[in-house]
């Protein structure tokens, strides 16, 4: 008998005292919690009032001993196993990360692509991620890829070893969770900020985030091969084909967006070229320029500059040269030398072109003569004249610059550059014609 039994025993003597009842009358109460529950008539008021007193303390000692066995079963039950939620390993910086592909949001929300390694191997795919302007960054959970980007950007997903490894180049995110990163024939999404990466097999060549979609061209076949365009609503599943009637060879195709607008150029290599626009974030198409450079030349890549203004560079002729577009592409003006590209017997070189307004054109191209490296030059009226704004030592492939507003931008480092050894970014805030290094850094 426990303690409580004795102790209520006891009280239910006491009470037994104060009113007439059997002698047994608390080993019958015990006996019968034991027994299912009947129900009893009344009795006279006069006998209700005589029992009342050990009634309740008869209810009291049916609590308590229930009590009891429900606290000796707890008690004596074997302990049931704890199984907590899983928490992810956290993922270390990278010890030296240099990027090949950077991908802004805004002027504040970033994603890095690169190698994370001193010695990139199998493994070292790193992404990195900033809010605040790459003042510092994080690491995000890259794809399960084992191919460094790297290699990757040079040989495609075929690299010698990789076999058909799916390897990627390139990052875009709509948000904090939904991000694309995709290669030569791979392409990844997250829902979920990259905790998760799930995986299709295609041909992806490029893509862009306008407003509430995604949208991407295909290579069918080769890369010479006809583009395909498609949309997705952003975290959707299923893409949906809106291909305009002249798609372009791949290769030479380009996509570009600001808010819900897109651009679509389906080059056509070595001459011509065509112009689409939609106003709905892809989903519907419109044919503003057949030949934006003129049918004689390659319309080779187009720059939107923060305004809506378009630079079209033109390739075919003496010298490479630029185009200007106000009117949404509908008409360009007149050919500005690009300084630096006059055809020689050997090649002529495309510079790469970076609208910052109608007026204000940056410009880089590469040396024929690798050692002497890049030369970057900058307009404020229009082409007229141009300024060089600096020499860079040797060629970051590919080469990825991006402009905020008139005033605000990022360039993707390269390596060896000013003695630096690319595990940075360049940032400007004066229109493209000073730039500031930030490391990536936690």
């Amino acid at each position: 008998m426990t303690d409580v039994e004795t102790r209520l025993r006891e009280t239910l003597s006491s009470a037994e005292a104060g009113a007439p009842a059997p002698a047994d009358l608390s080993e019958r109460l015990i006996a019968r919690t034991l027994q299912p529950a009947r129900v009893v008539p009344l009795r006279p008021r006069r006998a209700v009032r005589r029992w009342l007193p050990p009634l309740l303390a008869a209810a009291v000692i049916v609590t308590v001993v229930t009590v009891g066995a429900i606290v000796r079963h707890t008690v004596a039950a074997p302990d049931r196993p704890v199984h907590p939620r899983p928490v992810p390993p956290k993922i270390q910086f990278p010890t030296q990360f240099s990027a090949t592909d950077v991908y802004f949001r805004d002027a504040q929300h970033g994603w890095a692509l690169g190698d994370g390694c001193a010695d990139p191997g199998r493994g070292c795919v790193s992404l990195l991620r900033t809010t605040d302007g790459g003042a510092s960054w994080q690491v995000v959970p890259a794809p399960p890829v084992t191919v460094p980007v790297n290699e990757c950007t040079h040989e495609g997903d075929g690299v010698a070893g990789a076999g058909d490894e799916p390897c990627v180049t390139s990052v875009a995110f709509a948000d904090e969770r939904h991000g694309y990163a995709w290669g030569y024939r791979t392409f990844f999404w997250t829902t979920d900020g990259g905790r998760h990466w799930r995986l299709e097999r295609g041909r992806p060549q490029r893509l862009v985030i306008a407003g509430g979609n995604v949208v991407r061209t295909e290579a069918q076949g080769a890369a010479s091969g006809r583009t395909v365009v498609q949309v997705q609503r952003v975290g959707g599943t299923g893409w949906q084909t809106v291909t305009p009637a002249v798609a372009g060879t791949a290769e030479t195709s380009q996509l570009l967006a600001s808010g819900r607008t897109v651009y679509f150029l389906a080059a056509q290599y070595p001459r011509g070229g065509t112009l689409f626009r939609s106003p709905d974030g892809g989903r519907t198409w419109t044919k503003v320029n057949s030949a934006p450079c003129g049918p004689t030349v390659s319309t080779t890549y187009l720059s939107l500059a923060p305004d809506g203004s378009l630079a079209a560079v033109c390739y075919g002729g003496a010298d490479a040269t630029i185009r200007i577009s106000t009117d949404h592409g509908r008409v360009f003006g007149p050919d500005i030398v690009a300084p630096g590209t006059h055809k020689t017997a050997q090649a002529q070189l495309i510079p790469d072109v970076l609208a910052v307004s109608p007026s204000v054109l940056l410009e880089r191209v590469a040396d024929r003569h690798p050692t002497v490296g890049n030369d970057y030059r900058r307009t404020t009226d229009g082409g007229r004249t141009w300024h060089r704004i600096g020499v860079d030592e040797a060629m970051a492939v590919p080469f990825l610059w991006q402009m905020f507003d008139a005033r605000n931008g990022v360039r993707l480092n390269e390596p060896g550059a000013a003695g630096r050894d690319g595990t940075g970014l360049l940032f400007t805030h004066d229109g493209g014609k000073t730039w500031t290094y930030r490391p990536y850094a936690p």
